[in-house]
This record gives C-alpha cells, structure tokens and sequence, in this order.
C-alpha cells in the first residue's frame, strides 16, 4: 500500500513539472502588446519650439572659448561691483531704515531674555557683551543715516551708553549685572517710544570705529545670518516665498556690515586682499536684496554662494 502512494505521488510530480514547463513555453512564445508611439499634430506645437534652435533662436556670432573661460575665471572684485558700490549714497543706499529698526527690536528682544538674573548673566556675559557692542554700531549707523529713522535722536546717547555696556559685560560682578540691567531696560523703553537717558559726555564725532565694535561679534552676526536665518528662508521655493522678509532684512544686515568692516579704522581694512573680499560680500549682499525684492531664488541662491565663498576665502587669511 505504501508503495502504491509513492509512486502515485511521484506521477503527479512528473506530470506538473511537464505541465508547468509547457505553460512556460506557451506564455514565452505569446507576443508582447506594447504601447503605441504617440504621434504628435504639429500644428499645435508650431511656433512654439524652434525647427533649428541657431539659426533661429539665437542671434550674433557665438562668443569664443577663451571668453567664456575669462568671464568664469573673472576675480571676484569685478570693476562692475566697485561702480555698483560706489553709486549707493552713504548708509542710506545700502540698509533701510525698516532694516534697522527691527535689527535694533530683534537685539532687544534677545537681552530681554538674557539678562534676568546674576546667575544667567554669568554664564552668558560673554554673549551679551558681543549684542551690546553690535548695538553700538548699529546706533552709530542710525547717527549718520542719511534719511528718516527711529531713534536718530537718541543714537549718540544709545551708541555711547551701549559701547559701556560691552565693555562693563566682560565682568561678572553683581554691579556689572545691575549696570547691564539696566541698559537693558533703557533699551526696552527706547523701543517702547519712551526716552533714553541723555549722555552728557556722548558726541556725535566717530573718531575711530574699530572702539566701537570690532570684528568678532560681526563675524558672529554673519554666521548667524548665513548658516541659519536665510539658509532656512532660502530652503525651497515656498520657505522663500513666506521669509521674503527675511531675506531682504538678511541682506540689508549683511550689506551694512560689510561696509563697516572696509571702514579706515577696522582691523585689516588697509589689507587689499581683505578690502576685496569684504566688498564682494558687499556688492553680492545688495544683489540679494534686489532679487529678494523680485521675488527671484535663484538670484538670492546665487548671491548668498558668493556671500559664502567670500567667507571662505576671508577664514582662509583671516581670523
């Protein structure tokens, strides 16, 4: 009986493998269906693509190879940058008063949060005395403004109080602490449209910029700028499309601090190499703006990679 059902099994085994196999060769010889090449009315397309994209679309003779190759290995201090440069009129060419309200509020903002007790100071005074140094500047801007702007009367006081502020920062002490709490105050009341205490011994003369901010808390403010604030903005096109406003303020900010680092009195300002660097970071800063403003990315991207290679090339040389 055993047998009997292992040769039984081992028919239908045999048999299913002669089946499968005949299946196989069957769907194998069975031609393939695939789909029509579509056929296009060229009526509808006419005048809209070129039959010959150079004898049609394109006009003049077509540029050399060693022209192309000079335009791409063309220095970054291109004589069109000097001139687009040297056309914007004083600060007002180069950051708005919008800008430089809300620079002053965002600072604000940030020692509101910071200064609130010793303990906190301690830990982030070295921080703070770096925004307190960036007010400073940004108030001496706000002196010399060329149009309207808030606070214009209150700059030399601000600026003068401010640059104290830094320099009482680098302390830990509880009187450094109530010093810098109060400035603090002063500024949120300023921003408030109160009044900020007069400084008898402010003067609107700026004899040397470089007391008044040097060039760390710059290159802290263009960090920041660069690898957060517009590297989130310009992220895709509909990031861009709602942090317009960003990248506008972003590159007004950066414009203005790259004047300040070619100013006479800067560190390295005589060096020009560094002098180079520092206005291409300028002129690619006012083409954001100006693509920003049109609503183009593509242009944004393009300047804010020149705004980074700048900085590559200043970190290389530079510290």
């Amino acid at each position: 009986m055993k047998s009997f059902q292992i040769i039984s099994i081992l028919i239908c085994l045999v048999f299913g493998s002669f089946l499968a196999a005949q299946i196989q060769e069957r769907s194998q010889k069975r031609p393939l269906i695939r789909a029509k090449r579509p056929v296009f009315d060229k009526k509808k397309w006419n005048g809209i693509f070129f039959e010959d994209l150079f004898s049609e679309g394109l006009s003049g003779n077509r540029p050399e190879k060693s022209e192309m190759t000079a335009a791409k290995d063309r220095p970054m201090n291109s004589g069109e940058g000097a001139e687009a440069i040297e056309k914007q009129a004083g600060w007002v060419g180069v950051i708005d008063s919008s800008t430089l309200e809300n620079e002053i509020k965002r600072w604000q903002q940030q020692l509101a949060e910071q200064v609130t007790t010793p303990i906190k100071f301690k830990t982030t005074h070295q921080e703070i005395s770096e925004q307190f140094s960036m007010l400073a500047m940004w108030f001496t801007v706000i002196g010399q403004y060329e149009g309207e702007v808030r606070w214009n009367e209150a700059a030399d006081s601000a600026r003068y109080a401010f640059m104290d502020s830094a320099t009482r920062s680098r302390a830990t002490d509880i009187s450094a602490f109530n010093s810098v709490k109060q400035r603090t105050e002063d500024l949120t009341e300023l921003v408030r449209g109160g009044k900020f205490p007069a400084e008898p011994n402010a003067s609107s003369e700026v004899e040397d910029w470089s007391v008044i901010v040097d060039r760390n808390p710059i290159m802290s403010r263009l960090e920041l700028s660069v690898s957060e604030e517009l590297k989130q903005a310009t992220a895709s096109e509909k990031d861009f499309k709602s942090q317009l406003d960003i990248v506008t303020h972003e590159a007004g900010v950066i414009a203005a601090m790259s004047r300040v680092l070619q100013l006479p009195e800067m560190l390295d300002a005589d060096d020009d190499d560094y002098n180079a660097i520092s206005e291409e970071m300028l002129v690619a800063a006012l083409e954001m703006k100006a693509a920003a403003e049109a609503k183009n990315l593509e242009g944004v991207n393009s300047a804010l990679n020149r705004i980074n290679q700048a900085c590559t090339n200043c970190h290389g040389d530079y510290r």
